[in-house]
């Protein structure tokens, strides 16, 4: 049995300078991206660019390029899905990160620019590179490894305190990437997280103290916006969750004593620190002390 072949493939480290149009040899006219294109493409008769002008020659050419595009999403494809296979080998946070780093790498590599003299040339490619995938997607790292931009949502500092299961774009692939990352917002390939992520979020796991006071700002600064409705506050309490110890469990009771897990929904009353101290006998249920913990800012 002969031996399984593997094949690499490694990106060029250059990012500041577009590809060329190859047609044996390198014309003026660039790319759009950090890749070069060779293929029987028909030049002018300068051979120095592209025929776009003629009607079935330039018909002939931009097929070309399309079919350019498909293979250049292949290329990124298999690179995310490489990068993709190697996160999930690994729990390091600095492997993580570098393959985050990695990842950016193939996105501003795959950003496609303007192309000279003719614009045209990265316009086809670019089309065909988003619009090759049935799906409508394309994948871009995430803070939970790499997923299909739709699954993906871009970063919000307000809600950074408490969100950890959903899916975001990390925040350096947010900034260095923002040209393809503006291009899949305008192409509404990935959007901001919704209100429904919140909730999905909250129904998956228990708030500490800390979460549920980020939580809980974020949720009063929502009251103010205007057409806030309502009627979502009574699903947010249910839905919110969070764990405590009481008073009594922290002065008294062992450290591997069980924390109380309570559903905001449950809490009816708040301590006025100025008025009652915080350490004096408080009837059940123990909200009071949470709500006290959770408002010392």
């Amino acid at each position: 049995m002969k031996p399984r072949v593997q094949y690499s493939m490694v990106l060029i480290s250059d990012l500041d300078v577009q590809g060329r149009v190859f047609i044996g040899f390198p014309t003026h006219q660039t790319t759009g991206f950090s890749g070069s294109v060779a293929a029987r493409f028909i030049p002018t008769v300068e051979r120095e660019s592209l025929d776009l002008q003629a009607k079935y020659v330039s018909d002939w050419n931009k097929e070309l390029l399309a079919i350019g595009g498909i293979l250049a999403r292949v290329v990124y494809e298999g690179e995310l899905k490489e990068i993709e296979g190697l996160w999930k080998k690994t729990e390091d946070e600095s492997k993580r990160s570098q393959l985050t780093l990695r990842a950016l790498h193939a996105m501003q590599f795959f950003s496609f620019y303007a192309s000279t003299p003719a614009g045209t040339v990265s316009f086809e490619s670019e089309e065909s590179f988003f619009r090759c995938d049935r799906q409508h997607t394309l994948t871009v790292p995430s803070t939970l490894g790499p997923m299909p931009a739709n699954q993906v949502r871009l970063p919000n500092t307000e809600l950074s305190g408490f969100i950890k299961n959903v899916p975001l774009l990390p925040n350096e692939v947010s900034k260095d990437g923002h040209l393809l990352i503006g291009k899949l917002r305008s192409r509404r390939m990935i959007s901001e997280i919704t209100l429904e992520d919140v909730f999905k979020e909250l129904e998956g796991r228990v708030l500490s103290v800390e979460e549920m006071r980020e939580c809980l700002n974020w949720w009063i600064s929502l009251t103010g916006i205007q057409g806030y409705d309502r009627s979502l506050l009574k699903r947010f309490q249910r839905c919110a969750v969070f764990k405590y110890q009481a008073p009594d469990s922290i002065q008294h009771a062992p450290k591997e004593q069980s924390d109380t897990i309570m559903s905001l929904s449950e809490a009816s009353t708040f301590i006025n620190i100025k008025l009652i101290p915080t350490d004096v006998p408080l009837p059940a249920p123990l909200s009071a002390i949470l709500f006290d913990e959770i408002y010392q800012l």
